[in-house]
C-alpha cells in the first residue's frame, strides 16, 4: 500500500511530530512518499541524519522560493507562463478564484499545476495542516494528486481566526470530499463537527504525542485510522 504525505515543507527539524509519524509507516514497510510544496529548512543538516531516506522519498512540486510576496508572487507568475507556453492547458482552470479561493488567488495553485507534468498516485495522501488538506484537495481535482485523502489537523489551523476566514468554504468542500479528518484532540474533533458538514465517523483522533495504529483505507467500514 503506497502512503503520501503531502506537507507545505519538508524537511522542517522543529515538526517531529510529522517527521516520526513518515519513519513510523517507513518501518512498517509501507511503500512511502512524501510530497512538498517547497524546500524545508536545515536540508543538509537533515541529510546528514537522515538514516531512513526520507529526503530521498521526497519530491517537491515548486523550487525554493523568496520570503518576501512580492518576489514569491513573481517567481510563480513566471511559472505560470512557462506552464501555459509549454501547453499546459491545465492550469488555466487553476487560475479560477472564484471556485479555487485563496490557492489561487496567491498562485501556488496555478504554479503548482504549470510546474509538474506527472500525476502522483497514492493509496491515501495524509496532509498534515488543514491549508495543506485544501491544497491537495484542489490538486486532486485538478489531476496532479490521485488518491484518497486524510487531513490531519493541529489545532491552530481550526481555531485562529485569520486561517478560519480565509479558509471557512475551503474547509467545509475539504470536509465533504475526505476520506477522513483527523484532528490531534477531541478538543478540535468538536470544534470540527460544529462546522456541521461532516458525519463524526469520519472524524478521527490522530493524537500527535503517542504512536498511531493504522488500518488500510481499502476496509470498506470506518475503522480507526489512528488511536489517541
Amino acid at each position: 500500500m503506497k502512503v503520501s504525505f503531502f506537507v507545505y515543507n519538508f524537511p522542517v527539524p522543529s515538526e517531529t511530530f510529522v517527521i516520526n509519524q513518515i519513519i513510523y509507516f517507513v518501518e512498517r514497510g509501507f511503500d512511502v512518499e512524501i510530497i512538498s510544496v517547497l524546500p524545508g529548512q536545515m536540508i543538509d543538516e537533515f541529510a546528514a541524519k537522515d538514516e531512513h531516506g526520507l529526503l530521498q522519498k521526497t519530491r517537491y512540486l515548486l523550487p525554493a522560493e523568496e520570503n518576501k510576496n512580492s518576489a514569491r508572487a513573481i517567481s510563480r507568475f513566471k511559472t505560470i507562463l512557462k506552464g501555459l507556453a509549454r501547453g499546459k492547458l491545465r492550469t488555466l482552470p487553476a487560475l479560477n478564484f472564484k471556485k479555487y479561493g485563496y490557492s489561487a488567488k496567491n498562485l501556488s495553485l496555478p504554479a503548482i499545476v504549470a510546474a509538474n507534468k506527472k500525476t502522483y498516485e497514492a493509496d491515501l495522501f495524509i496532509a498534515h495542516f488543514g491549508p495543506a488538506g485544501v491544497l491537495a484537495n484542489k490538486l486532486r481535482k485538478l489531476g496532479v494528486l490521485k488518491g484518497e485523502l486524510a487531513t490531519i489537523f493541529h489545532g491552530y489551523d481550526i481555531s485562529t481566526h485569520r486561517i478560519l476566514r480565509t479558509y471557512s468554504e475551503d474547509y467545509k468542500e475539504l470536509f465533504r470530499d475526505s476520506k477522513f479528518i483527523l484532528p490531534i484532540s477531541k478538543l478540535w474533533a468538536e470544534k470540527i463537527h460544529a462546522l456541521g458538514v461532516i458525519p463524526p465517523a469520519r472524524t478521527l483522533c490522530a493524537s500527535a504525542s503517542i504512536p498511531i495504529t493504522f488500518i488500510s483505507v481499502r476496509q470498506s467500514r470506518s475503522d480507526r485510522l489512528f488511536s489517541c
